[in-house]
Formats: structure tokens, C-alpha cells, sequence
């Protein structure tokens, strides 16, 4: 190779090392501007992050939440407070914020630690086993405050990895104290505005009466001796007051009594197990709503005599009076007289008025057709006790009459009767005008003697060397505890009704007897219950009720 060969080869060798130093000189100043740029972008990432920090803690500090994730660290739950703590409790070293939280609440040492135990072996599962552990993890707290007890609303979220497992969980937890009260407070209005529904259907002095009476038998029942005497007369009253209640229509207070009288009826001893029965304090409860609704609406004082009647009419009538009289027109004059008595006359349809209208309730109840009801009309003096007395019977003698008396109305039409049933009342004054009498009756399927007698046999209520007559056995109906019914529902069919019946109206100077129909035709019996009682003049002569049953 010649000299000049050598040093071309050499110049070359120069420009291809210069060529390379160059190239990385160039890459050396684009790294170094792509990392100025991968910085900056950092950078600006880190600020935004840091800024929408920022403005999430201050929404949740104001909105009052506090938000938790929770993860397992060397075998240790770590709780990481990453927004706010819910209210304000302070978090100590020793103990994370969700464990102050547990603690300040209502829950005992065992169940939180339960908690924890479950969000341990929460970690590193599948989500199904994650939707099982989680039904064990409480959703609602409370959490008792110097000032105030708060509800707190928990709500947990399982993150998982991407293995699909549980690898985190989180913690919402919101102060729903506030929201919780209007929630209670738009339940109270509306059960307030259905109470209101069902009082006003009826008179407000036979209502004012009622709950009276059913305030006196809570507190009796409550203060109960334990004697078997006393807890037949519990159970009597109670069976009575459901009955009225359904009578009124008073839907919430019927529930409870005939809860409260479920109760009563399976318990081995009832007189003393009803005095802590939970039935007992929902009766309690009820009444005072319904009372507290009923003094707001009627304030003015109900007056008893009170009778609203045109003046124009008692004054057309008493000039008629006057000018039969200076006619010397006696006729005329009794005509007017009667008029007027008519006017002022209280009628046993007026004193169970609202237990009428408790036959279409009833009726419609039971899917049966509304029977037709009969009843004369005479001036009944009695006592204020003596008509809720028989305010009291009607009750019952309604109920077994739609319930068990009257059929169906395929029954009664395949018997070829009227579809709707009819129930006959008819009132008489006794000619020594010291009591009424008063026949009850309805068109139904009568009493079915033999089974009557059976039953009274099953229960040693009767005696089985005794050749019985079709009277004694139809009065086996008086006894405590006889009902040919399968079972009892919220209607009848306990066996209390009219043993209770007669309880209440011998206590009150009356009775009841049944009269049967000569007629054996069919398998019932037709029948009809006779009842006496007192007029106002003889009332005064017999010991005040006792028994509201």
C-alpha cells in the first residue's frame, strides 16, 4: 500500500469518529430534553393530584364523611384515613380511625372484634367469598355524642387485584342522622294522617269513651295479681276491645290487641308473662299516638246530652200543643207530644250506631254479602254505663253472626235463601217498666247442637252420664272457653265472646238467654238470644260495672 493510499485511509477513519461523536453529542441533548420534558409532566401530574386532593377532603370535611381504605400489612389490618374523620372523633396512635369509630358506638367488645376478624380474613379472597363476609359487617351505627346520639350509615367496597382477589377495602362512612329524622318524621305524618282517617268515621264521644276503656284495661293487665280470676277477665276484655277496635275501624290498634291477645292465649301463664310482653307495649304505644291525635283534633269538651235539633220544629210543635189544647183537641195534643219525644228519644240504634257500621266492615272482611238489618224503634232510657254495655254486646253478637251465623253466598244460595243474610233486632219495654228485652236473631245456619255437646265433652265441660236436652246443650255456648270453631282468627272462634256476654251484662243488672226455634229442620238449630236490662230507673239500684269485657 502506497503512502498516499495510507493517509486517505486515515482521513476517512477521522470523518466516520467525528461523524459518531457528533450522533452522540445530538443523542445526548434529545435525552436530555426528554427528561426535562418527563419532569415537567411530573411535575404538573403531582400538582394536579395534589390540587384534586385537596378539593375532595375539603367536600368530604364539609359533607361530613369520612373515608377509609383498609389493607392487610405483614398480617396487620392498616387503616388509612384519607379524607375526613366522621364526626371529629379523635384518633389516636394506638388505635385507627375505623376502631374509634366501632368503639364510640352502641356495639359490645365481642362484636367488634368479630368485625375486625372478618375484614382480616376479608383479604386475599374471591368476591364471592368477599359478598359472604360482608353480610356480617355492620351498616348502620350509633354513636353517642356528650350532646346527642348521631346514626352513622357505613357502606364497604372490596377493591381487587388482578388476580381477581381481595386486596383492599374501603370505607364510606356518612352521618345520616339528619336524613334519618325526616324519614321518621314523613312516617309519623303519615300514619298520623291514616290515624285521623279512621277516627273521624266515628262519633268523637263513643271514641273518647272507648279509649278510656282501653287505657284502664292496659293498665290493669299490667298490674295483674296473677290470679286465675284476673286472667280470665284480662283475656275477656282484650278479646272485647279487638272486637270494638275492628268496629271502629281502628286498623293499627285491632293488630296489636289481637297480637297482644295471641300472646296471652300461648302463654303457660298469662297473667304474669303479660305484664313484659312486647304485644303489651305496642298496645301502649298505639293508644298514645291515637289519643295524642284525637285530643289535638277535638279540643272543645264533648257534651252527652247535647242534641242538635232545629228550634223552628219544637216551636211549630208546641203551638200545635197549646192550640189542641184550647181546642180541647186531646188527640191532636198527643200527636204533638209524640213528635217530640220522638225527637229526643234516644233509640237503640242510635246507642250502636257505629257497631252497625261495623257489620259492613265485617262483611266485606269475610267476602260476604252485606246482610240486611231489622230493628224497631222505641224511646230506650238506660244509663251511660248500661249503653256501653250494650255497645259491648252488639260487638260480639255482630262478629258471630257474620263470622259464624250467616254463609257464604254460594252456601246460601244453593240452600235457595237470599244472597245477603238477615239479622233481626226487636226491643220491647217489660209492662213492670223496670227492664228491656231485646231478641236478636239472624237467618243463618243455627246451632249445630251435636257438635256443641262434643266439644263441651272434648273439653270436660260436660258430663258424659248426663242425658243433656236441646236447651242445656245450646247453653253450653255461656261457657268459658266453648268454641266449635277449627281455630281462632282476629274475628271469633277463641271461646270468650258470649261467656263474656253474659259476664258483663249480670255484672251490670241484666242477661242473656237463648230461645230455640221449634223447628229441626236442617242440621243448625235456628235460635235467637234474648237480652234483659235495666232501664234508667233501675240502674241507679245496681253496682257500677266492673268488668269492660
Amino acid at each position: 500500500m502506497g503512502l498516499f493510499e495510507g493517509l486517505n485511509l486515515l482521513i476517512l477513519g477521522l470523518v466516520i469518529a467525528s461523524i459518531f461523536g457528533t450522533l452522540a453529542t445530538l443523542a445526548t441533548i434529545f435525552q436530555i430534553r426528554a427528561n426535562h420534558r418527563l419532569s415537567a409532566s411530573l411535575s404538573e401530574a403531582r400538582d394536579l393530584h395534589a390540587h384534586l386532593a385537596r378539593d375532595v377532603e375539603a367536600v368530604t370535611q364539609a359533607m361530613n364523611e369520612g373515608l377509609y381504605l383498609l389493607r392487610l400489612e405483614h398480617d396487620a389490618l392498616v387503616v388509612d384515613r384519607h379524607y375526613s374523620a366522621v364526626l371529629d372523633l379523635k384518633v389516636s396512635d394506638v388505635q385507627s380511625p375505623v376502631e374509634v369509630l366501632l368503639r364510640a358506638s352502641d356495639l359490645d367488645d365481642n362484636t367488634i372484634n368479630q368485625i375486625f376478624g372478618c375484614l382480616r380474613a376479608s383479604f386475599g379472597v374471591s368476591i364471592l367469598q368477599w359478598d359472604f363476609n360482608a353480610k356480617i359487617l355492620p351498616k348502620e351505627l350509633s354513636v353517642l355524642r356528650e350532646k346527642d346520639i348521631r346514626t352513622i350509615t357505613l357502606k364497604w367496597k372490596a377493591i381487587r387485584s388482578r388476580d381477581g382477589l381481595i386486596a383492599k377495602i374501603v370505607l364510606l362512612a356518612t352521618d345520616t342522622t339528619d336524613l334519618k329524622q325526616l324519614q321518621e318524621d314523613a312516617r309519623t305524618r303519615y300514619d298520623d294522617a291514616k290515624r285521623l282517617m279512621e277516627l273521624i268515621g266515628n262519633s268523637p264521644k263513643k271514641i273518647g269513651e272507648y279509649f278510656a276503656i282501653v287505657e284502664s284495661v292496659l293498665s290493669e293487665a299490667k298490674s295483674s295479681s296473677g290470679e286465675p280470676d284476673s286472667a280470665v277477665l284480662n283475656f275477656r276484655n282484650i278479646h272485647t276491645l279487638k272486637g270494638m277496635a275492628r268496629g271502629y275501624q281502628l286498623e293499627e290498634l285491632s293488630r296489636c290487641l289481637n297480637e297482644l291477645e295471641d300472646a296471652f292465649q300461648d302463654q303457660p301463664e298469662p297473667a304474669k308473662a303479660l305484664q313484659h310482653a312486647p304485644a303489651l307495649l305496642a298496645c301502649e304505644t298505639a293508644l298514645r299516638a291515637y289519643k295524642r291525635l284525637f285530643l289535638r283534633v277535638y279540643t272543645q269538651k264533648l257534651a252527652s246530652s247535647q242534641i242538635s235539633v232545629d228550634p223552628k220544629l219544637i216551636l211549630s210543635l208546641t203551638n200545635q200543643i197549646e192550640t189542641a189544647f184550647m181546642r180541647s183537641d186531646i188527640q191532636a195534643a198527643l200527636s204533638a207530644v209524640s213528635e217530640i219525644q220522638a225527637i229526643f228519644a234516644c233509640t237503640l240504634d242510635k246507642i250502636i250506631i257505629d257497631e252497625i257500621g261495623m257489620v259492613k266492615k265485617l262483611s266485606e272482611d269475610l267476602g260476604k254479602p252485606m246482610p240486611e238489618l231489622y230493628i224497631n224503634e222505641i224511646d230506650f232510657s238506660v244509663s251511660e254505663e248500661c249503653k256501653v254495655m250494650l255497645r259491648k254486646v252488639f260487638v260480639h253478637l255482630f262478629r258471630n253472626s257474620i263470622d259464624h251465623g250467616l254463609e257464604s253466598e254460594a252456601s246460601r244460595r244453593s240452600e235457595g235463601k237470599e244472597i245477603s243474610g238477615q239479622i233481626s233486632i226487636q226491643a220491647v219495654r217489660s209492662t213492670d217498666n223496670l227492664s228491656y228485652r231485646i231478641r236478636y236473631s239472624d237467618d243463618g245456619q243455627g246451632l249445630r247442637l251435636d257438635k256443641i255437646l262434643q266439644k263441651a265433652l272434648d273439653l270436660g265441660l260436660a258430663d258424659h252420664s248426663h242425658n243433656y236436652s236441646d236447651q242445656e246443650i245450646a247453653d253450653l255456648i255461656f261457657e268459658s272457653g266453648l268454641s266449635t270453631a277449627s281455630r281462632g282468627s282476629s274475628f271469633s272462634g277463641r271461646g270468650v265472646g258470649m261467656d263474656a256476654v253474659r259476664s258483663f251484662l249480670k255484672q251490670g243488672g241484666g242477661n242473656i238467654f237463648i230461645q230455640l226455634d221449634r223447628s229441626t229442620e236442617g242440621k243448625g238449630r235456628p235460635f235467637a238470644f234474648i237480652i234483659d236490662v235495666p232501664t234508667l230507673s233501675m240502674a241507679a239500684e245496681i253496682r257500677p260495672l266492673k268488668s269492660v269485657s
